[in-house]
């Protein structure tokens, strides 16, 4: 098998039923998308002194507040990174399309898209952890 050192992770399908009708891709995103979604954004952590009145107003670091509506677009981008393709059929019959706008309406506003993924998510992340342990033993 041929090693890709500089392309993503692939994807694993997990499948909603037996019929294999209905599938999501999900993948874990690494370090190098998450800074590259927050270099789009814009959004660069700052730590600030700020005194604390309960150690006689010692200055601490702490983070600086993030604008609201940048995290919300992180969170949006990171899922939908996370779930790079599905194949769902909504009540009427009708594919739904595979959208940014449309992962983070899933993940909203259906409980049980959002514990499925999130159920596989841990799963995924169990297997790959138990695929580097046998690496290591190897």
């Amino acid at each position: 098998m041929p090693w890709d050192i500089d392309g993503e992770q692939e994807p694993t399908r997990f499948y909603f039923a037996a019929d294999k009708q209905e599938w999501v891709d999900l993948r874990i995103v690494d370090d190098d998308d998450i800074q590259a979604i927050r270099d789009e954004l814009g959004i660069k952590p700052k730590t600030v002194y700020q005194p604390n009145p309960a150690k006689d107003n010692a200055l601490e670091m702490v983070q600086e507040a993030v604008n609201p509506e940048k995290l919300e677009a992180f969170a949006r981008r990171l899922n939908s990174r996370g779930i790079p393709a599905w194949r769902l059929i909504d009540k009427n019959g009708c594919e739904i399309e595979h959208s940014e706008e449309n992962v983070d309406l899933m993940l909203r506003k259906s409980r049980r898209f959002a514990n499925f993924v999130k159920k596989h998510l841990e799963k995924l992340r169990k297997d790959i952890e138990a695929e580097s342990k046998e690496e290591i033993k190897n």
